[in-house]
């Protein structure tokens, strides 16, 4: 009885030791994770914070090349030489635009959609990016239900992981794409993986490419992290893609296996909302209007871009430095005005305020925000769920142009 009193205690204690360090290693687990997180919040505000600075320096530089290569003649050597301030410009607002969305305060422009057919619209670009030594496969022709997404990030999404599958199989390989319905019950393995109960659609991205060894796996979304040379990669590719996925209020897990390949699966929410039908508006640009265009901007170099673009256009520009100069230049003005085109964040008056005080004053005025600040500041000067149409900076002179002229239409 003693020996069998002796086995049994040391079974207990066992399992006892057993228990405690699994709870350890969840322990473990979870402070890993939480100071991960905490790291990327830091380098998150840090993006943020540098994103609005940068993207009113980048407003002239790209607003005025554009402008430039309008009236230089194309035979003219000074072409090419703003063609390349033009294109270094654009690549500095991706990569800023990359910060935003890793940082999770990119400004989305959300819809309901099928996520197949905006998968199936990326075909030909796809095949462009990932090479002809690289199969694509696409299961995506069973249809799925509604997600909200913002389309554009979705597509830098999978464009991001495609351009790392094609490093990872210089030799070609195989790439897929597949789409379906899931359920998530309240089970163990969707515990683990934090994963709410509820209905989902499950983007997987997959190569048969070099995979990856344990400790890069553990840092795949980490900002600047990468194991590219210096000069091929920045490290913001898949923290982007991690920014896209949260902002959207899904999950990313990834599996990767030296000489495996890797996957990702990507759970986006399920919406109720019904799909919506696009608002197809291809105005040329270059046709402008006679319309008085009231233009509030604190930055000289921003404001003067939006009235160069617009005045040769045949606009009427009224110009204030702030909210509060703006409204008295409405209130001393006789005529019409039919467009606000305003930045959200100004000294004194804001954009919101100079809004709703015109809103009261000249009822039928229209209203474009403009702002190159992050979705938090947007969001707490009320602009994300209002009735105006929102521009992120950099301002592009076409698309501001072709912008203005869908809202005084009414499009």
């Amino acid at each position: 009885n003693r020996k069998r009193n002796e086995e049994r205690q040391v079974q207990e204690l066992t399992r006892a030791y057993e228990s405690l360090q699994q709870e350890i290693e969840e322990r473990e687990k979870l402070h890993n994770e939480l100071m991960q997180a905490k790291k990327m919040e830091i380098v998150g505000r840090l993006a943020g914070g540098v994103a609005h600075d940068f993207n009113n320096m980048l407003t002239p530089i790209i607003g005025y090349s554009d402008l430039a290569l309008l009236r230089i003649p194309h035979d003219d050597p000074i072409q090419r030489y703003i063609k390349i301030i033009n294109e270094a410009g654009q690549s500095a607002a991706k990569i800023v635009r990359q910060l935003l969305a890793f940082s999770r305060k990119q400004v989305l422009e959300m819809q309901p959609a099928i996520l197949n057919e905006t998968l199936g619209n990326m075909a030909r670009m796809l095949a462009s990016l990932i090479g002809e030594d690289i199969v694509i496969d696409f299961d995506i022709r069973k249809p799925t239900r509604m997600v909200m997404i913002d389309a554009v990030q979705i597509e830098q999404l999978v464009m991001n992981v495609a351009a790392n599958a094609r490093d990872a199989m210089p030799r070609g390989g195989r790439f897929a794409i597949s789409v379906s319905d899931v359920d998530i019950e309240n089970d163990t393995e969707h515990k683990i993986k934090n994963i709410e109960p509820g209905q989902y659609v499950l983007l997987k991205l997959s190569d048969t490419g070099s995979g990856m060894k344990p400790e890069v796996l553990e840092k795949v979304f980490e900002p600047f992290f990468t194991t590219k040379q210096r000069e091929k990669g920045t490290g913001l590719g898949l923290a982007t893609v991690y920014g896209i996925v949260k902002q959207h209020n899904g999950h990313i897990f990834v599996e990767s296996q030296e000489g495996k390949g890797t996957s990702f699966e990507i759970y986006l929410p399920v919406t109720d909302e019904a799909l919506q039908e696009p608002v197809v508006a291809t105005p040329d640009w270059m046709n402008g209007g006679t319309e008085t265009i009231l233009v509030a901007e604190d930055n000289m170099l921003i404001r003067k871009l939006v009235c160069d673009t617009l005045q040769p256009l045949g606009y009427k520009i009224l110009e204030a430095p702030d909210g509060a100069e703006a409204l008295q230049i409405s209130r001393d003005y006789e005529g019409e005005i039919e467009v606000l085109l305003s930045d959200v964040v100004m000294p004194g008056l804001n954009g919101r305020e100079l809004a709703n005080k015109l809103y009261e004053e000249r009822p039928g005025i229209k209203v474009i925000f403009m702002s190159g600040y992050t979705d938090d500041v947007i969001a707490r000067h009320g602009i994300q769920d209002s009735k105006e149409v929102f521009m992120q900076k950099p301002i592009v002179p076409s698309l501001l142009a072709a912008k203005l002229r869908t809202v005084i239409e009414g499009k």
